[in-house]
Order: structure tokens, then sequence, then C-alpha cells
């Protein structure tokens, strides 16, 4: 009896062990990540749940500054969760964007008094994100506008990207991803043309085989004007009501400028008026003199 239970015992044990030798690669397959973040696939990279990945865009070569930009990235927070607070434009400073957009990020930033000129320190925009879970995903980007300080779009740029995982740069210099589909599904075409090799037309080594990604366009209805499109695009969120909060901060902000430059006006003309007053009386009288 004895040696009937050692046997299935024996069987059962031994049962377990092949068992486990097969689900040990497939739980580690289950952890890892394969994201892309180029059209080539051999500049995918491998993170594991638990992870940070960090994604920024850069632009170089370019002939001119920028006084105006409105661009977005694109992510699928099924795989990635996307730390709001991580979220920088290090090229232009006090944009204005909205981390409450499922699966994309879109700032607007615009400055012609201060026109920044853009290199490979600093990102056009970047930011971190925590794995969630396996599989494959990836990381895009699209620009509805960029422009340069003779008020049209930039005509020469080389656009490049990096990805970090826990800290460490794993690539660099690799020709991100222009989001079509969902530059198509948000509208998000402005005047600028993107193309996939990531060059302008103008230094572009492709100049046969130039090939450009263009979406549908939102259209301006009746009760929208140009400025407030640009806005609104920006901080509209159907979340938590945050993009309702953004365009009314916006707003009191505008306000205030308006009567700030009120105050302005109103205070020199005064002074003015006070001025010619004061030199008004100072004059001699004539009859008094006679």
């Amino acid at each position: 009896m004895s040696k009937k239970i050692k046997s299935i015992l024996s069987i059962l044990f031994a049962a377990v062990l092949t068992v486990s030798c097969f689900c040990i690669p497939v739980n580690a397959a289950d952890d890892d990540l394969k994201i892309k973040i180029s059209s080539d696939d051999k500049d995918s990279v491998t993170a594991k749940v638990g992870d940070t990945v960090k994604y920024a865009v850069y632009m170089t070569q370019t002939k001119e500054e920028v006084i105006g930009v409105q661009m977005s990235f694109f992510y699928d927070d099924a795989y990635l969760k996307m730390n709001a607070d991580s979220v920088k434009c290090e090229s232009f400073p006090n944009s204005v964007g909205n981390t409450a957009l499922k699966n994309y990020y879109i700032f607007t930033w615009t400055d012609v008094q201060n026109p920044v000129t853009l290199n490979a320190d600093k990102a056009l925009v970047s930011a971190e994100f925590k794995v969630l879970k396996g599989g494959e995903t990836d990381l895009s980007y699209f620009i509805s506008d960029i422009y340069g300080d003779d008020m049209t779009y930039l005509k020469s740029y080389k656009i490049t990207c990096k990805l970090w995982v826990n800290g460490e740069e794993v690539k660099k210099d690799v020709v991100p991803i222009v989001d079509e589909k969902n530059a198509n599904e948000n509208k998000l075409q402005g005047d600028f043309v993107n193309y996939v090799d990531g060059m302008g037309e103008e230094n572009t080594p492709n100049k046969d085989d130039h090939k450009s990604v263009i979406v549908e366009k939102r259209y301006i209805t009746t009760q929208e004007k140009t400025s407030v499109v640009d806005v609104t695009k920006v901080v509209e969120s159907s979340t938590n009501g945050s993009g309702s909060t953004t365009t009314i901060i916006i707003i009191v902000a505008i306000v205030v400028v308006l009567l700030a430059a009120g105050a302005i006006i109103f205070v020199k003309k005064k002074d003015g008026k006070n001025k010619a007053d004061s030199i008004a009386n100072s004059q001699p009288d004539d009859n008094n003199e006679n």
C-alpha cells in the first residue's frame, strides 16, 4: 500500500515540476511590455510591469526661432499610466496643456516677444509612465502648428525621440511615430505638415519620397472664434471638470490683464492732465504784470 502511495506521489511531484517549467517563462513573458517608438521594429524597447518609462521628443536643425506651437503625444492607458506631474515642455516655458484627456496630452504655447531657439538639450515635450501590464503598445506624436519668427510654419527641422527605462537611457536619436490615427480622430491638423521621416521639406534627404501625414482638420463653427478654438482644444476634458476649471482660470486671467491695461491708461491720462494743469498754473499772469 505504501509503495502505491509513494508511486502516486512521485508521479504527482514529477507532473508539478513539468508544469512549473512550462509556466515560468510564460509568466515572465506576461510581465513584458514591448514599446514601439519608431516605425522600425529594431527600435522597440521591452519593459516590465512596474517599470517607469520616460518618453521625450526633440527638434533640431531649425533655421529660425519659434514663436508658437501646438503639439500632442499619444499613449494607451491600458498599458501605460502617465504621471501628470512629470509632463514637461522644456523648450516652451509657461505652456498651457491638459493632462486629463484620455490617451493623449496636448499643449499650446505662444510668445511673440520671447522666441525660442530649439536644440537637443531641451525637449519639446516629455513625460513619464508606469508600466501596467505586459503586451505591446506604442508612443507617438503629432504637431498641429509650429511657427517661426516669420509667422509661417517651419520648413527645416529634424524630429527625434528618446526613451528611458527606470532612469536609464535605452534609445536616442530615433525617428518617432507620427500618429495619423489618433490625430485624425481628434481632428488635430493645423497648418504644419508632419512627415514620416521627421524632417522638414527643405532639409530632408528623401526629397523624392518625402511622405507627409495630413489628417482631418477641425472646422470652426459659427459659435467659435479662432482664438477660442486653440485654448478650448487644450483644456477641454470629460473627467473631473478640470477642463471647465482651466477655461475659467484663463478667462479670469484675460479679464485681469484687460483691467490692468485700463488702469494703466487711466493713470497715465490723469497724470497727463495733472501735469498740464500744473504747467498752466505756473505761467505768469499777463494782466498782473501790466
